[in-house]
């Protein structure tokens, strides 16, 4: 990591972005491993969709990009709706209570995203 990126970027953008980052990875391993028991590969589709867009949000919150903010805000909400929707359904307990989890780090993601220092990071005027 470069140092001087490291001190430039605030706590709160780091942990909102390691947040989005590890929660569309844990999707695409929930996915590949609902792939594995259940079989048909229209399920690992989302997840991976997903985990791409989680990544890209989480690299440009820190490198400061002006408008990831209300993107990331859009991504985490849908997939937000689509862990409620997994957490709704009657699928297998360990599924919900990841799809729990996930959209519990999703939602505080979203949160993050609305504190002082990520706005002021982002180019948010005040």
């Amino acid at each position: 990591m470069i140092p001087a990126l490291r001190a430039k970027v605030p706590l709160d953008v780091w942990l909102c972005s390691l947040l989005i980052a590890v929660s569309g990875v844990l999707f695409l391993v929930e996915g590949l491993v609902r792939y594995a028991t259940e079989g048909g590969a229209s399920i690992v589709t989302l997840p991976a969709i997903f985990r791409v867009l989680n990544l890209l949000a989480a690299v440009g919150l820190i490198v400061g990009v002006r408008f990831v903010r209300p993107t990331a805000v859009t991504i985490l909400g849908l997939g937000a709706v689509l862990h409620l929707l997994v957490l709704a359904g009657t699928g297998h307990a360990w599924t919900r209570i990841a799809s729990g989890v996930l959209l519990a780090a999703q939602l505080y993601a979203i949160v993050l995203l609305h504190t002082g220092p990520v706005r002021d990071h982002c180019g948010h005027v005040r």
